[in-house]
């Protein structure tokens, strides 16, 4: 799922995706839980993952900066000053950048990526279905571009390749 955070309006923006969402075989609820929020004026975002429904490992949060260095060294020169400060500017804002979530559910785990990078894996207990319906939410400031749904290959699809000499997709 891709979308952009603006928290100019409501003084904050947030997306939750709630996925597997069914019933257990006792008939209590279960869901996985994910969740992304901004608030203005501050230059990254927090995420939080969850499971609902029979003995749930803890959550788990954590916070995704988008400033490059924010301190500033009296022991710099003036050229690596110039240049640091450069970076600074040239950083992405939370409200200029496309955040993707890509979420996997299988047998026994909930993974999640925030912009590619890796941010969590949550065991599942072994009567946890990960199949059922999915749930997006999105607040005031929040504005989804794109969602895809994808069932996960199979195992054994990958072919183990030789890293002796030279490869590329030519032979693939």
């Amino acid at each position: 799922m891709s979308f952009r955070l603006d928290p100019t309006q409501a003084g904050w923006s947030n997306v939750n995706l709630q996925l597997a969402r069914a019933e257990r075989a006792d008939k209590t609820q279960q869901s996985l839980t994910y969740y992304v929020t901004n608030s203005k004026g501050q230059n990254y975002v927090s995420y939080g993952a969850s499971v609902e429904g029979g003995k749930p490992p803890p959550p788990v949060t954590g916070v995704l900066y988008f400033d490059a260095v924010s301190d500033r060294s009296l022991g710099w020169s003036e050229e690596m000053r110039k240049s640091i400060e450069a970076q600074i500017a040239a950083a992405p804002k939370v409200t200029e950048t496309l955040l993707t979530i890509r979420c996997t559910v299988e047998q026994g785990r909930f993974r999640i990526w925030l912009n590619g990078r890796f941010m969590s894996e949550l065991p599942l207990e072994a009567d946890m279905n990960p199949s059922g319906s999915m749930r997006i939410l999105a607040y005031p400031g929040a504005e989804l571009t794109s969602v895809r749904v994808n069932p996960l290959p199979a195992p054994g699809l990958f072919e183990p390749l030789s890293i002796s000499g030279h490869l590329n997709a030519a032979p693939i």
